[in-house]
């Protein structure tokens, strides 16, 4: 995908770090005024958890998301990315995520980690994003 490709080249000729790349993932849903407006005001986490999928539908050409594990007792969740990407990309989809879910979730302390990786042979993307009280 073209911002794919961005991503990448500008990562190469400006030698960029992940730390760089993540903070560009996790900048870019700030740049829209009704995502932060929707997922401040208006969403619940569970709601924006069970959408994760048609919004990446509506928003991104290529893979999809799924919406795996929501579990609001041990504070985790897991989105599968099923799209094969550099794992340049894997970085700034990490931060992307962090962003969205920093939104919507109450705490100051939340994470993320990828946890499985096409790229290491896994059959798609794993995302688990925690939280502390």
């Amino acid at each position: 995908a073209l911002a794919d490709s961005v991503v990448l080249v500008a990562t190469y000729v400006f030698h960029w770090t992940d730390r760089d790349i993540f903070q560009m993932g996790n900048s870019a849903p700030k740049f829209s005024f009704i995502v932060r407006l929707l997922m401040k005001t208006f969403l619940s986490l569970r709601k924006v958890f069970e959408e994760a999928p048609k919004y990446w539908q509506e928003h991104f050409t290529e893979g999809r998301v799924e919406a795996a594990v929501f579990n609001t007792k041990e504070k985790y969740l897991i989105l599968r990315l099923y799209h094969w990407c550099h794992p340049v990309m894997c970085v700034f989809y990490a931060g992307y995520f962090l962003r969205i879910g920093q939104y919507v979730i109450r705490s100051k302390n939340v994470a993320i980690k990828e946890t499985k990786c096409m790229n290491r042979g896994a059959p798609y993307h794993e995302f688990l994003i925690h939280w502390e009280s």
